[in-house]
């Protein structure tokens, strides 16, 4: 844990660039939910900007694999923001798709459940409100281990989502007790403001943007520690071109057959 806090303060601004763009994401694509408070929607500028919400959370996908893949590669060295682009750009589909597979699974089943529930019933479909709690939670508790491992096996071994899957299983999730908590907290942080909605706004914004900043710090850290349970980094070999193959030598061609019974005479 000391390690992956001094890499974090030793490469202090790309983790406030990282840091600002997963609390604009979450402020700005939460000010357009019904649930948002009356205030946010209020003001046009802010209607304006919560359209942004999208593209920061797509510029993280790309920002924050590449930042934890300069750090598995070069540790506490400070990179410029182009590296991190540069390097984080082949993760993008890999981490949307990942992140497709947590979210559209437990959508599906809570449809089926509200109208399954509605038609046994001989009603309308229950609110769902009424359902979404106890199946969250437990939906939640199920994907721990693949929110914490899986991103960290995609960044730091270059593999697929299906080869991380299965490298996976080999790590058990209570032996790094550290991980699940600190992620259950980090997923907890955002929701402590709801406690302040009957204060005064400013204080409610205030605490708004320091648990989404907490939060997001703390899911760098249970990032990078899983980063290092998983061991060394690796690469993905694209071809098998021994010349652009670095673990291969290349040999030269055989010589023609005449030619080797020259050799032989001399």
């Amino acid at each position: 844990m000391k390690q992956t806090i001094a890499i974090l303060r030793s490469r202090w601004p790309e983790v406030a660039v990282l840091l600002a763009v997963w609390t604009g994401s979450a402020i700005l694509g939460s000010s357009s939910h019904p649930s948002g408070s009356a205030e946010w929607a209020k003001s046009g500028i802010l209607h304006c900007l919560s359209y942004l919400g999208l593209p920061l959370t797509l510029l993280g996908w790309i920002l924050e694999p590449g930042f934890v893949r300069l750090v598995c590669l070069r540790g506490q060295a400070r990179q410029p923001f182009a590296e991190m682009w540069r390097t984080g750009l082949p993760f993008f589909w890999r981490m949307f798709g990942f992140g497709l597979l947590l979210i559209l699974p437990a959508i599906f089943v809570l449809f089926f459940i509200t109208r399954a529930a509605g038609y046994l019933s001989h009603t309308a479909p229950p609110n769902l409100k009424d359902v979404m709690a106890p199946f969250v939670g437990g939906w939640f508790v199920l994907l721990i281990k693949p929110a914490v491992y899986m991103p960290a096996l995609i960044i730091n071994k270059d593999c697929g989502i299906y080869d991380a899957w299965k490298r996976m299983r080999s790590y058990p999730i209570l032996r790094e007790l550290r991980l699940p908590v600190l992620f259950l907290l980090s997923w907890l942080i955002p929701s402590c403001p709801k406690f302040l909605t009957g204060t005064m706004p400013e204080l409610l914004y205030v605490a708004t943007v320091t648990a989404q900043v907490a939060s997001a710090f703390i899911w760098l850290v249970v990032l990078l520690e899983a980063v290092r349970v998983v061991g060394p980094p690796e690469e993905r070999i694209v071809t098998s071109n021994p010349i652009a193959d670095p673990t291969q030598t290349p040999q030269p061609p055989p010589l023609p057959a005449a030619h080797r019974k020259h050799r032989k005479r001399r």
